[in-house]
């Protein structure tokens, strides 16, 4: 996960192995840490890894929502030596990081549903994985609470929205807060991880989530820019949406009425190690993975699209 080195050396020994035990290995909490949907048949992308590019994914006839100026402060983008620039474990004590985990949670009804937000975007000092670990084990804490009082299932459709963003988060600490989210079956409907160092191991976390997290309602946004995600994970992402047909596309309340409609999963790759957009794309429609670009934002946002058929992923 070093931003200045190659995250990738091109081939998929190492990644798996080496970081996570190897694959097929399963975590406390439940989801298995396995490899790509992709067959050995499949054809692989072959794009130099590790290094960022001028032309990023969805950088095309596209905007940046999460920086309108298009850019991001450079020490944001650029993390200190070590993984967590700005932090060290002597903060990471259970009491600092309950101050600063209930300060960024809320859960409450809304009307007959409730509604879970977990702002903990730009935290500092910077979460290291062991803070994530005590964050994770208070937010297991809290969710149980929740449950016992309010049934096993009240959290499939929370709506939740979770800003995990500006955080220097490393893949192995993605993994912890997912596994904590699918153990619980809470519905991630907004998931932002942008300005992280979201690489593969990552990515594949996130698919891992989709496919195993069935019961609780869809991922509806993926805010994911300024990472260091490449083409072949860029591809994988949009498989694992494309298999898990039909709850993929997902529908969404658009009004008072409560009626809910399809519409794209909203996924943001801009600003990313992705070497070659365009092989990404016909990859990806050669699969049939149907795709909207979104150039027009007055016809395409998180809620709508142009397309008279419901793609699968808004670009």
């Amino acid at each position: 996960g070093d931003e200045d080195g190659d995250a990738f050396d091109g081939s998929d020994s190492g990644v798996f192995g080496d970081e996570y035990g190897g694959q097929g290995k399963t975590s406390p909490t439940g989801l298995v840490r396995t490899s790509s949907v992709e067959s050995d048949s499949d054809s692989k992308l072959n794009t130099p890894a590790g290094r960022r590019s001028n032309r990023s994914w969805a950088d095309i006839q596209s905007g940046d929502e999460e920086d309108p100026n298009g850019t991001l402060d450079g020490s944001l983008l650029t993390p200190a030596a070590g993984p967590n620039a700005g932090a060290t474990d002597s903060h990471m004590n259970p009491g600092h990081v309950e101050k600063i985990a209930c300060r960024g949670f809320d859960l409450r009804r809304r009307g007959e549903e409730w509604q879970l937000k977990i702002s903990m975007a730009g935290v500092e000092p910077r979460l290291t994985e062991a803070g994530m670990e005590l964050y994770c084990r208070w937010l297991r804490v809290r969710l149980t609470s929740f449950q016992e009082e309010h049934g096993e299932g009240s959290l499939r459709r929370c709506r939740g929205e979770v800003d995990f963003s500006h955080n220097g988060m490393s893949n192995e600490m993605l993994w912890m807060l997912l596994e904590t989210f699918a153990q619980f079956e809470v519905q991630t409907a907004s998931l932002k991880l942008f300005a992280n160092r979201i690489s593969r191991g990552g990515v594949l976390a996130i698919c891992e989530f989709i496919r195993m997290n069935k019961r609780a309602d869809a991922i509806q946004e993926l805010h994911l820019s300024h990472n260091e995600i490449d083409d072949e994970s860029a591809l994988e992402l949009m498989r694992t949406l494309h298999t898990e047909r039909p709850r993929y596309p997902p529908h969404r309340v658009i009004d008072e009425s409560g009626d809910s409609v399809g519409v794209p999963v909203w996924l943001r790759l801009n600003h990313n190690w992705v070497r070659d957009p365009d092989a990404v794309r016909r990859s990806a429609e050669h699969a049939g993975i149907s795709l909207c670009p979104a150039r027009d934002r007055n016809a395409c946002g998180t809620t709508r699209c142009c397309r008279q058929e419901c793609p699968l992923v808004h670009l």
